[in-house]
């Protein structure tokens, strides 16, 4: 008689928007699911892209990712992934499923992974988990940089902090008792989880936001670097640091062109800047010196930035570009007001957050430094590839799963 095949564990993971050509953890996680023998990836989504409703979608993302608002329907994007995509509505700014009890009826999943532990979907997760009979799982990646709530909270008013235990601890601590763990992605949104969401603290667990494997890797090939730098207008001598991400005022590239400007002015050494973005800084960013700007790419186009330039800086807040960046053996200096420090820890520096001159001191280090650059470099490629890839984080997750 022949063998019974063993029933796949469906891990449903539910955002709130999907773009399959992003490097976001909602599409790498399920990737890395879907690879592990006997499971089965589901991503349940709404209609929209990310950025759908930015202004000048059309511009900036519609060559990478398509259509905005794309039809109802599910796609097979690889063996045992899923992306299912149903209608959506909007209260105030935040998306809300319709139909969000059919579809996953219909899925019939056996684990559900939500990546935010006080929604309006997460808090229906909640309530549909005794009809559906699936293993509820949560997160939170809301970090203090980005969370003010934290510093107004002493001088906020009776009212505001009775509307918000009413609003988020409540009702968050009704999804924690339906749960079974939340994931924050650090330590510090692991106290908003706790704080301001209703979390019990014995549900907690830090799981860090991982990276793809298959694209960020070191390459230490020095002809290609050499033949890259050239590529971008510099020359192989040319000591160059790359920035990532949004070029907003909360992030603050600017400072690192203004550092970048400060080292070519006041010492001996030569730098250069590469920013890779969109947003308000970036015209400010373009009218300094040294510096070569870039429009919003594809995150397959950005492994060789990261592995034949010099040196990764994010001025303020935490950024997954970070991880990215080390996995690919790049040193990176973050600002010294990040709660994230494992990010760093042993592959990078940190600067006092806002003096630019600081930050200008931490490049001249690491330009200078070669014992200490080679280390760093080293040491974060090792690091991101044994805690940080999203096969790791997928494999340690499915058996956390299976736990209870």
């Amino acid at each position: 008689m022949d063998k019974v095949e063993e029933k796949k564990k469906k891990v449903l993971i539910i955002t709130p928007m999907f773009s399959k050509n992003m490097g976001y953890g909602n599409v790498c996680f399920p990737k890395s699911i879907s690879k592990i023998k006997g499971a089965e990836a589901h991503v349940l989504t709404s209609q929209a892209q990310y950025n759908y409703n930015h202004p000048e979608y059309e511009q900036l993302y519609q060559k990478f990712h398509g259509d905005p608002i794309l039809p109802v329907g599910t796609e097979e994007l690889a063996p045992d992934f899923y992306v299912h995509r149903i209608p959506f509505k909007l209260y105030k700014t935040e998306i809300y499923f319709v139909g969000l009890y059919k579809a996953i009826k219909k899925i019939r999943p056996d684990y559900v992974q939500v990546f935010d532990c006080n929604s309006i979907d997460t808090f229906k997760l909640a309530l549909f988990k005794p009809f559906l009979g699936y293993k509820l799982y949560t997160g939170n990646s809301t970090v203090l940089s980005v969370f003010p709530m934290d510093r107004q909270w002493k001088t906020a008013s009776w009212f505001t902090k009775l509307k918000w235990q009413i609003k988020h601890v409540f009702t968050g601590r009704i999804i924690s008792w339906m749960s079974n763990r939340c994931y924050p992605s650090t330590i510090d949104a692991s106290y908003i989880a706790e704080n301001y969401f209703g979390i019990q603290k014995h549900k907690l667990e830090v799981s860090p936001l991982g990276y793809d494997a298959e694209l960020f890797a070191p390459d230490h090939d020095l002809t290609k670097k050499k033949d890259f730098k050239k590529k971008l207008g510099f020359t192989e001598h040319d000591f160059i640091c790359i920035y990532t991400g949004r070029m907003m005022k909360d992030k603050n590239p600017l400072l690192l062109a203004q550092a970048i400007d400060w080292i070519n002015q006041n010492t001996d050494h030569k730098v250069q800047g590469v920013f890779i973005g969109e947003g308000e800084q970036k015209e400010a960013i373009k009218n300094t010196k040294n510096v070569l700007v870039l429009d919003f790419m594809s995150h397959t186009e950005l492994p060789a930035y990261y592995q034949f330039l010099d040196v990764g800086v994010w001025p303020t807040q935490e950024s997954t570009s970070m991880i990215d960046a080390a996995a690919c053996g790049l040193p990176i200096i973050v600002s010294d007001q990040l709660k994230a420090i494992e990010r760093v820890e042993g592959n990078g520096l940190q600067y006092k957050e806002g003096d630019f001159v600081d930050l200008a001191k931490k490049i001249i280090q690491l330009k200078e430094n070669s014992d200490l650059y080679k280390q760093l470099s080293e040491y974060g490629a090792q690091k991101m590839r044994s805690t940080f890839s999203w096969d790791a984080i997928a494999n340690y997750k499915l058996s956390e799963y299976q736990k209870f």
